[in-house]
C-alpha cells in the first residue's frame, strides 16, 4: 500500500489544489478538505444495508490530470455481448486492462484513505485491503454502458470506481431486469463505493449497470481479487 505521503501527491499532482497543511507538515493517513468524514459517513451508511455510496474526492485541477492521462490510454472495445439465456450482460464501452503505472498511486492514494475511515467504525466492516486490479473504462454517449449484472465472487470486501470525466446515471438494482434500481451519484470526481462479498459479513454482490452516457465518461475501477474467477 502506498504510504500517506505519495498517496498526497499522486491525487494532488500537476493540480490547482493546494496541499492541505497535514500533508505540508509531515505524513497523514486521512483524506484532506473533509473528505475524510465523508468516506466514514459513506461506510457507515453501507453498513446499515445500502448496496453503495459516492464521495468527492478530487478536486477540479486534479481530476482534469487523471482525465488526460486516462484518455491517453489504449483501449479496446468490450465484448459487445456476455453470458447467455437470462444472465446475458450487454456492454458499450472500452477497457484499458494493461494500466499504467502511475495509477498504482491513484489507487493506493484511495485504499490509504479507506483504511483511515475504515478504523473509525466498530467493528470495522472490512480488514485493510490494497487494491490489486485496475481497470480504465472510457464509455462514448450511449444509451446504456452496460446492463445490470454482478462482479465475480473473488473481488472482496469493496468495489471503488473514480469518476474522471464524463455523465453517465450509476444504478444499483435488485436483478438482472433493473428491477428496483436506486441511482447513486456518479459526477466527475465522486469515488464510488459499492459492496462486495465479505464487506460487513455479508456475501451479498449488488446488481448494477451504467446508463444514459453522455460525453466521454471515463472511469478507474479499483478492486481487490481473491483466487480464481468466477
Amino acid at each position: 500500500m502506498s504510504s500517506p505521503v505519495s498517496a498526497h501527491k499522486a491525487l494532488f499532482a500537476h493540480s490547482c489544489v493546494t496541499l492541505p497543511r497535514d500533508v505540508r507538515g509531515g505524513p497523514s493517513d486521512r483524506a484532506p478538505y473533509g473528505r475524510h468524514d465523508a468516506l466514514v459517513r459513506a461506510l457507515a451508511h453501507m453498513v446499515a444495508d445500502e448496496d453503495a455510496a459516492t464521495v468527492p474526492v478530487l478536486e477540479a485541477g486534479a481530476r482534469r490530470h487523471w482525465a488526460g492521462l486516462a484518455e491517453a490510454c489504449r483501449y479496446e472495445p468490450a465484448t459487445p455481448v456476455v453470458g447467455s439465456g437470462g444472465r446475458r450482460v450487454w456492454q458499450a464501452f472500452g477497457v484499458c486492462r494493461t494500466v499504467p503505472g502511475v495509477f498504482d498511486d491513484l489507487a493506493g492514494a484511495v485504499a490509504v484513505w479507506l483504511d483511515a475511515a475504515r478504523r473509525e467504525l466498530q467493528p470495522a466492516p472490512f480488514p485493510s485491503i490494497a487494491f490489486n486490479e485496475l481497470i480504465l473504462q472510457r464509455y462514448v454517449d450511449a444509451a446504456y454502458g452496460i446492463t445490470p449484472h454482478r462482479d465475480h465472487r473473488r473481488y472482496r470486501y469493496l468495489v471503488a470506481v473514480l469518476v474522471l470525466s464524463g455523465q453517465g446515471r450509476f444504478l444499483v438494482c435488485d436483478d438482472r431486469a433493473g428491477r428496483g434500481a436506486r441511482q447513486v451519484a456518479a459526477q466527475p470526481g465522486e469515488l464510488i463505493l459499492m459492496r462486495a462479498p465479505g464487506f460487513a459479513a455479508s456475501e451479498r454482490r449488488p446488481f448494477h449497470a451504467v446508463v444514459d452516457v453522455s460525453g466521454r465518461r471515463l472511469t478507474l475501477a479499483m478492486r481487490y481479487g481473491e483466487g480464481g474467477a468466477e
